[in-house]
């Protein structure tokens, strides 16, 4: 359910939009305090379980925003109808990626898997994506062959980072 996906956020929308680099900024953010705090210290263990749990929700709510996109990458903007409890997209721009938030999304689940494997976080919980399961490094790997497929364009011989997935000749 959204709900699901949504937990651990209090407040996850303003005005019911949600906006991937909102996300993508907020792992990234998590992700990298996180980096900073000793887990042998009891007082830091305890910020890292929250870190983790904010983070983690975020990661739902992200895969919340890709399905049902052809991209695979989250969608800039989309919003929550809270009668309906699902996410929705109002415009096809809106299934657009963001390739900062798309780019930021993928740093974070890099830094969530390194932090996993010192033992900063726990290990990494299977995030239900379509009929699979994922970890961090799925998503990592998930990430960086959407992002590649879709925020990257061969021009004269150069592969360019477009901005979006609606950029350039596609």
């Amino acid at each position: 359910s959204i709900e699901e996906q949504l937990a651990g956020q209090q407040r996850p929308t303003q005005f019911g939009q949600i906006v991937s680099e909102g996300m993508g900024y907020w792992m990234k953010i998590l992700t990298s305090a996180a980096r900073r705090l000793d887990p042998a210290k009891r007082e830091d263990k305890e910020l890292l379980r929250k870190y983790q749990e904010v983070f983690n929700g975020l990661v739902r709510g992200t895969i919340a925003m890709i399905n049902d996109n052809p991209s695979g990458l989250p969608g800039w903007r989309c919003y929550y109808n809270p009668e309906l409890k699902k996410i929705e997209f109002r415009s096809k721009q809106e299934h657009a990626s963001a390739t900062d938030a798309d780019l930021h999304i993928a740093d974070a689940l890099m830094d969530a898997e390194f932090l996993a494997n010192e033992g900063s976080f726990e290990a990494s919980p299977e995030f239900q994506y379509g009929e699979i399961k994922l970890d961090y490094t799925g998503l990592t790997n998930h990430f960086a062959s959407r992002i590649k497929a879709y925020d990257v364009e061969k021009m004269n011989g150069r592969h360019i980072l477009r901005v979006s997935d609606m950029w350039g000749s596609r």
